[in-house]
């Protein structure tokens, strides 16, 4: 889902200054305009940013030598831009994933990691629908027999209906139906059967692509909204019921990128989309590069600026800050 974050024009690897009210021409009117969230989502770090930026160059500031990752949905867009960031990173194993075979994406990665100075990556091509567990399960099994281990998992892939905007009374069931299938049930079909693996040991860490819609509501997009709230709920059950044996789970927003997905919402949010992949990409490596416990179960946007929001650690652990509450009750 696209950013609600500003109405700036991307901006490379340069810090912006978040908005500092509402601006009036979003406020919803007679043309149907939607409202923005709260302020404090583009307020929580005093910069925000549209691009990657140094402090989160894969090449400098993510060492992930060791490491196996997996990232669902991974041939194009926001994931290849997530593997290939992992390779700049010199992660030592990596699992491709998409529906179909693409041959084209393994030389890129070796590319990758050559130019960043690291040795070429083991890469295993999985074949993974999302929706379907015999695949999934496949897949699972081979990863296991071949690396023997997985660190990180990366759910990424996602499915948005052209006509996800319609109210629920309105919109196409069918597609309503898929994609809470793709985007919430996929999401713990993968991470159920890839858990087995990743609790051998490792960095044992989960994180869900969720979006700005799983934490407010608007008209339409119920069905795209519902399952990426509810996949950030899945990052917490996850940490309180694998405490024990130390799982990892968190969510992240990757901002408002121009990605085939996005452009199936109204062409009135097409101008949030102002973000790169490599901002979402370099972000993600940069927080997974260690194990951040603290993260568990938390709700993260990829255009907060990363180094300071580690240094506000203890105010967000104290405060429990970015978790979902029920206001009043919690």
């Amino acid at each position: 889902m696209g950013s609600f974050l500003s109405k700036h024009k991307r901006r490379s690897a340069k810090h912006v200054a978040p908005p500092t009210k509402v601006d009036p021409e979003l406020s919803e009117g007679s043309s149907g305009t939607p409202i923005p969230p709260a302020q404090d989502i583009f307020s929580f770090t005093s910069k925000i940013h549209h691009d990657t930026y140094p402090e989160i160059d894969p090449t400098t500031k993510s060492p992930c030598a060791g490491k196996a990752v997996l990232v669902t949905g991974s041939n194009r867009g926001i994931g290849l831009a997530i593997l290939l960031s992992y390779a700049r990173a010199g992660a030592t194993h990596i699992a491709l994933c998409s529906r179909t075979p693409c041959p084209d994406v393994p030389p890129q990665l070796r590319d990758a990691a050559v130019a960043a100075g690291y040795s070429e990556p083991t890469i295993l091509s999985l074949t993974i629908d999302v929706t379907d567990q015999e695949q999934i399960n496949t897949a699972a099994k081979e990863l296991e027999e071949k690396w023997g281990r997985l660190d990180i998992l990366i759910n990424n892939a996602g499915f948005m209906a052209p006509d996800a905007w319609e109210p629920l009374g309105r919109s196409g069931w069918k597609d309503w139906d898929y994609c809470m299938d793709v985007n919430l049930m996929g999401t713990a079909r993968v991470t159920r059967a890839f858990l087995p693996v990743m609790l051998k040991g490792g960095d044992k860490t989960v994180v869900n692509m969720a979006s700005i819609g799983s934490i407010y509501a608007d008209r339409g997009g119920e069905s795209y909204s519902l399952a990426k709230f509810a996949v950030c709920r899945l990052a917490e059950f996850l940490c309180v019921g694998y405490k024990e044996e130390g799982v990892i789970s968190y969510s992240i927003h990757p901002g408002g990128i121009d990605t085939p997905l996005a452009r199936n919402m109204p062409p009135s949010f097409h101008h949030f989309l102002c973000d790169t992949e490599a901002l979402s990409a370099d972000s993600i490596v940069f927080l997974t590069s260690k194990r951040r416990a603290w993260l568990g179960g938390r709700w993260v946007m990829c255009n907060w600026d990363m180094p300071e929001l580690l240094a506000r650690e203890k105010e967000i652990v104290e405060h429990e800050l970015l978790k979902f509450k029920c206001q009043g009750l919690c």
